[in-house]
């Protein structure tokens, strides 16, 4: 599955299929709706020099509290060159 947020910055919620490099674990917690927050870790990520987030997951709200959160392992996507075409 994977939920598109623009064109730089995509979430999966598992891996990829293109080599990657890791930068970093991502994660955020605030009191608003879904939206908010995937716009909030995409921001994260992004200022990390991500353009992807994998292994992307959700938490709360619960009865202790109405905040919400997510997390995910922010990477930077390494070129598939197989993939690329040469015009002459």
């Amino acid at each position: 599955m994977q939920l598109a947020l623009n064109r730089t910055h995509v979430i999966y919620n598992k891996s990829v299929n293109q080599d990657y490099e890791i930068i970093s674990m991502v994660g955020t917690e605030i009191s608003g709706n879904h939206d908010e927050l995937i716009e909030h870790l995409k921001r994260k990520a992004a200022k990390l020099g991500a353009d992807a987030i994998i292994h992307f997951s959700w938490s709360g709200p619960n009865y202790l509290s109405d905040r919400i959160g997510a997390s995910g392992v922010a990477v930077k996507l390494k070129p598939n060159y197989s993939e690329l075409s040469i015009n002459q």
